[in-house]
């Protein structure tokens, strides 16, 4: 039988010499870019069509007894910036953001296992996207949510995403597949010409990252529906930066539907309230200007909308004067809006009904999922007493975790120093033959 060590010198060896005849490589990249070219309309009516069976439920989601929407942020916010420190491809931030949709609008979570389905969701995603070397070990999970959670139950809540989504887990296909039919059209165009390819998807990229985080684009509307507004927003941002003249989208747009994801993605972005790992991401420390591309749309949305542009900067400006003659009240000037409020949690409602074929969720308490289904409820909310109860002897059963080295991380508020630390090892220990 031939060892794993065997196959890799393998690989290495072909790709040596695939490295040393630039021309094969050249022709590859014809004969692939033809075969796309050709069999694009069929690709994107597939992924359109897987992309109707992959969708999450929001009134489900909005079922959860102890996670709402405002969590859903926070562990948003969590896991991409994990992708950043593991290095991972654009396209495993996106299905991770999928996974986790649609398990949670499936099976009731408990808010003590969200970190733990938030990590197996962005573990899938990464086998199924991502090259082998990059896919993160066991080791370099449990280092991200600091040793909270032990390896069977990482093990054990990966198959139970599996079961519980069909085998389907990677069945949804990303933002960026989308933008990349569509930025292929758009080049092809006499009008988008002389604009950078790579600028394009780029500015696609974090205004799609940008919805996910809003749960109206999120769950009201699909992802190639905002990968087209996307792009479409980034051209002619990216065409204004480049001395043409001011183009409204909606000139060009004709669909009202595609018109109203426009106006949601210029108004997450002219919010400015952005996702403190995606702030650390882009812009380190630094403000918007210090990035080319979100200049540019930045320009581009205060050449949209100059009266609210204006309004803000005065209301700012009287805040300010506010604060220098002494007040203590801060004005609301409305230029951030305020942290979306946290829905009442609502129970669901009907008998006990578990799906059949899937297991009990892992988690670090004693509790087990309930199944969200349209056909069959789920037992409600338990009474005040009858939890307490429930959660003293849960503390008493427990297993033993791993120990914090530190207090536990503001969850609300994404630590720089972990950011930017040192990027976490994916690589496994090499088995002694």
């Amino acid at each position: 039988m031939i060892s794993n060590s065997a196959m890799g010198a393998v690989r290495r060896a072909v790709w040596a010499t695939k490295a040393s005849h630039p021309r094969l490589v050249r022709m590859e990249l014809v004969a692939h870019q033809s075969t796309c070219h050709e069999y694009g309309v069929d690709v994107l009516k597939h992924l359109v069509a897987r992309e109707h069976l992959s969708r999450a439920s929001f009134t489900a989601f909005q079922a959860q007894p102890e996670i709402n929407v405002h969590m859903r942020s926070l562990i948003f916010d969590f896991v991409m910036c994990c992708h950043t420190r593991l290095a991972l491809s654009s396209s495993t931030l996106f299905l991770c953001f999928n996974i986790l949709d649609r398990y949670c609008a499936r099976i009731v979570v408990k808010s003590a296992t969200y970190q733990l389905v938030a990590l197996c969701a962005l573990w899938l995603a990464s086998k199924f996207t991502d090259k082998k070397p990059r896919v993160p070990s066991l080791r370099a999970l449990q280092s991200l949510c600091c040793h909270q959670y032990s390896r069977p139950q990482f093990q054990q809540m990966e198959l139970h995403i599996l079961q519980a989504l069909d085998w389907e887990a990677c069945a949804a296909p990303p933002h960026d597949a989308f933008i990349d039919i569509f930025v292929k059209n758009k080049i092809s165009s006499l009008c988008y010409k002389g604009l950078n390819l790579n600028d394009i998807k780029y500015a696609a990229v974090v205004l799609c990252e940008l919805a996910c985080f809003d749960p109206v684009l999120a769950f009201d509307y699909n992802a190639s529906a905002v990968a087209l507004a996307a792009v479409t927003i980034a051209t002619h941002a990216l065409q204004l930066t480049a001395g043409s003249p001011f183009s409204h989208y909606s000139e060009k747009v004709v669909d009202p539907n595609l018109r109203r994801v426009c106006d949601l993605l210029l108004l997450k972005f002219h919010s400015a309230n952005f996702p403190s790992s995606f702030r650390l991401k882009y812009l380190g420390h630094a403000k918007v200007d210090a990035n080319p591309i979100l200049r540019s749309l930045s320009i581009y949305d205060r050449h949209v909308k100059p009266d609210e542009f204006l309004e803000g900067n005065a209301k700012f400006a009287a805040c300010m004067d506010s604060l220098h003659n002494g007040s203590n009240r801060f004005s609301r000037f409305g230029i951030i809006p305020p942290t979306p409020s946290t829905p009442s949690s609502a129970s669901v409602q009907g008998t006990a009904a578990s799906r059949p074929g899937v297991m009990a969720t892992p988690q670090s308490c004693v509790h087990s999922p309930v199944d969200i289904d349209a056909g069959a409820g789920a037992t409600s909310a338990s009474a005040p007493s009858t939890s307490t109860t429930n959660l003293t002897s849960a503390t008493a059963t427990r297993p033993a975790m791993f120990k914090r080295e530190h207090a536990k991380r503001n969850s609300s508020i994404m630590d720089p120093s972990f950011f930017d630390g040192s990027a976490v090892s994916c690589k496994r220990m090499r088995e002694q033959s």
